[in-house]
């Protein structure tokens, strides 16, 4: 089942096939508190092809004033016109708002459990995330996204000094240390 996960770090499961709709207005399932975002903005649908019974997802946008943006990161957004295909891990930003809703295949790791768990409500992971924002782990006021880093062995790489030499002929190398970070 994939999963939405909302500005404010919680998650929404997406139940296939459904269409979401995100706006202020009353009658939304996701309703942001931003005023560039539209009484009824975009929507986000999933459903399942067929034949492959492969998962399919769009965003959509209602021809928003502020508009629908979509992307592999918050730097590579592309505005939305009309219908648009999104893949797991997409951001997808709705009006001016600062903040990112992210389509993701499976609940981040530190959620996985109280997803899993048919008796935890969004309410109940709401509570868990506004326990860890006490505890200091997110700073208030402001969006953090939620990642995790994880260090790659290092690597050596040997890269060509960048010091003179008498004779151009000779070369003599130094080995570097690269660490590698990647956000998941």
């Amino acid at each position: 089942m994939p999963f939405l996960q909302l500005d404010d770090g919680t998650i929404q499961p997406l139940p296939v096939p459904s269409t979401i709709t995100i706006g202020r207005g009353s009658g939304n399932d996701i309703q942001p508190e931003s005023q560039s975002i539209s009484k009824t903005h975009a929507a986000v649908s999933v459903s399942e092809r067929r034949v492959t019974g492969k998962l399919e997802a769009y965003v959509e946008d209602f021809d928003s004033r502020n508009g629908t943006y979509c992307g592999i990161s918050p730097l590579e957004l592309e505005r939305v016109v009309g219908k648009r295909k999104i893949n797991f891990g997409d951001y997808i930003k709705f009006g001016n708002s600062q903040t990112y809703f992210r389509y993701l295949e499976a609940p981040p790791p530190r959620l996985r459990e109280d997803v899993n768990d048919p008796s935890a409500s969004l309410i109940q992971q709401q509570q868990l995330e506004g326990s860890r924002d006490r505890a200091g782990l997110r700073s208030s006021g402001s969006y953090v996204p939620r990642k995790t880093a994880r260090f790659l062995p290092t690597a050596d790489c040997r890269l060509p000094s960048l010091h003179a030499t008498n004779t151009p002929a000779i070369t003599t190398t130094t080995t570097t240390t690269i660490a590698i970070c990647v956000s998941i």
